[in-house]
């Protein structure tokens, strides 16, 4: 069986298309390009993909309407009773790789991943089947972050969600869009090598504070500090801040619509010892006042990380003491202690 691309492809393709020796397709059936002088063809040695209600160059030139280049890499494969291509393309400096349904021929999956940082990205996905599309995913993401360039883009059938990654000023944004209705699902802003954090992504709508907001709201609570890494989550209503302080790291977990301070961990990465009082409104005893009573519980030692969790109204510390480690569980509005376990 053979099968002439000369449409779908620019350019010249040197692979051959080589099915398993099964009868019927399975997950198995592992569909691999070889190298070889066969330009502008892709061939099956038999027709093992009769059965599904799409062949292989259905799926091929589908991933050819929806992105231009060359296709590198196709295998058939199943999940939870689903048959599926899987179509790899390259064009220069983009790879795509698109998951096709092969008995309706529906995208289950869309990734884009760029592998040079320079140029721009282009965005080919079509709005269709009542996504709003690919272009209209990256805007949502560009004005999320501000602008940028687009260095990675995925659409997720299963999720029903879009999901860029954006570069802006040494910061990388990681973006979850709703694929129905737009919504920014979530935001994760990740400080990169040599970069700076700036205070933009999410911003006030939807009655949420705002990603500036919720910085001001972390960087007030540790007294300062540089933001290494900040996410909005919608689902759990909360923005999630990451703010390095004297070589210690903290997280710090905010009620993304009332700016409450719901969790806070501190570690202290560079082996310091813990210095920074935390004040936490709500009748919960200060940071340095829980610290204490966790090093007498542990018999000495300094405090190695620590963490508040309102919710479950409780500090949970780890004191390293004479060559041991010990795990110390307090009430966090009456100081007693519920627990200590060494560890060797």
């Amino acid at each position: 069986m053979k099968f002439y691309k000369n449409t779908l492809l620019a350019g010249s393709l040197s692979a051959a298309l080589v099915l398993g020796a099964c009868s019927t397709a399975s997950a198995s059936d592992d569909m691999e390009w070889e190298d070889e002088s066969r330009e502008g063809t892709v061939e099956a040695e038999t027709g093992e993909t009769s059965e599904l209600s799409y062949l292989v160059q259905d799926a091929v030139d589908l991933a050819g309407e929806r992105f231009e280049g060359v296709v590198t890499d196709v295998e058939l494969d199943e999940d939870d009773g689903v048959h599926y291509y899987e179509v790899e393309m390259e064009d220069g400096e983009d790879e795509y790789d698109i998951k096709i349904n092969a008995e309706d021929l529906t995208i289950i999956e869309e990734e884009t991943d760029r592998d040079d940082e320079s140029g721009s990205t282009e965005n080919t996905t079509p709005a269709d089947f009542g996504f709003i599309g690919m272009d209209e995913a990256v805007k949502i993401a560009k004005d999320e972050a501000g602008g940028g360039e687009v260095h990675e883009k995925e659409f997720d059938r299963d999720d029903n969600e879009y999901e860029i990654d954006v570069m802006k000023d040494g910061s990388k944004y990681e973006v979850e869009i709703n694929a129905t209705t737009g919504e920014v699902e979530k935001v994760d802003v990740e400080k990169q090598s040599g970069g700076q954090s700036s205070n933009t992504g999410s911003a006030s709508d939807s009655g949420f504070i705002g990603m500036d907001e919720a910085v001001k709201i972390a960087t007030d609570k540790t007294g300062g500090g540089e933001v290494h890494e900040k996410e909005f989550d919608r689902d759990d209503n909360e923005y999630e801040i990451d703010v390095m302080k004297d070589g210690s790291k903290y997280e710090v977990e905010i009620n993304a619509t009332t700016g409450e301070v719901k969790k806070i961990d501190q570690e202290n990465e560079s082996g310091g010892e813990y210095t920074n009082n935390i004040e936490v409104d709500g009748g919960f005893i200060s940071s340095e006042e829980a610290a204490g009573i966790a090093i007498d519980a542990a018999g000495g030692g300094t405090v190695k990380e620590w963490e508040l969790d309102k919710e479950d109204n409780e500090y949970d510390f780890e004191v390293d003491y004479d060559g041991r480690e010990y795990e110390v569980e307090i009430n966090a509005t009456t100081g007693e202690v519920l627990d200590v376990e060494q560890d060797d």
